[in-house]
């Protein structure tokens, strides 16, 4: 029950954000299609929106720890994981809505550009699962690195950026061996 509730409030505070977001997606989108923008920039809200969720990532902790709420929610009657997940999950389905729309409205573009190149992956499977699981696994880590920083009291930032690129770097050599041992 608390689990949906912080998820509501992840939505309710960061709503506007998003959808200013999206809105300015397919605002560009459209932009694209009608010939104000070259076309060869389709993929642009895309990555921005990547950059935007990477900085929602950093912040959806900070901000908690800013407003001094954090207080509050270690003393509801959940384990503290509960409360993570629930931002974790607010941040990977907004991900995946952002996515979904930026697909829909980009459909045009994808279909005339790319659909025959899809369609002849022999991997189409692995690139769905890799398109939804980066975003998670990313997130993931930068949470992990965002809370191990957290023990340390000077140099946080520092910490948590290399706590990042090593944990990053380790999942990489361990998928690589997995690879082999289970491929």
């Amino acid at each position: 029950m608390i689990f949906w509730q912080i998820y509501k409030k992840e939505w309710r505070e960061n709503a506007f954000l998003w959808m200013l977001l999206t809105g300015l997606t397919v605002v560009f989108v459209l932009l694209t299609y009608s010939g104000h923008i070259t076309k060869d920039l389709y993929g642009l809200p895309f990555a921005l929106g990547i950059f935007v969720f990477l900085i929602f990532n950093i912040t959806i902790l900070k901000k908690e720890e800013n407003y001094k709420t954090s207080f509050l929610l270690k003393s509801l009657p959940v384990p503290g994981w509960v409360v993570i997940l629930a931002k974790v999950f607010w941040l990977f389905s907004s991900f995946l809505l952002y996515y979904f729309i930026w697909t829909i409205a980009s459909w045009q573009h994808i279909y005339r550009q790319h659909f025959q190149l899809i369609l002849d992956t022999q991997n189409l499977t692995l690139d769905i699962l890799l398109i939804t699981i980066l975003p998670l696994l990313t997130i993931v880590l930068m949470q992990f690195a965002h809370l191990a920083a957290y023990y340390v009291s000077r140099f946080r930032g520092f910490v948590s950026i290399w706590i990042f690129a090593i944990s990053g770097y380790i999942t990489i050599r361990l998928s690589t061996f997995l690879g082999r041992v289970f491929g």
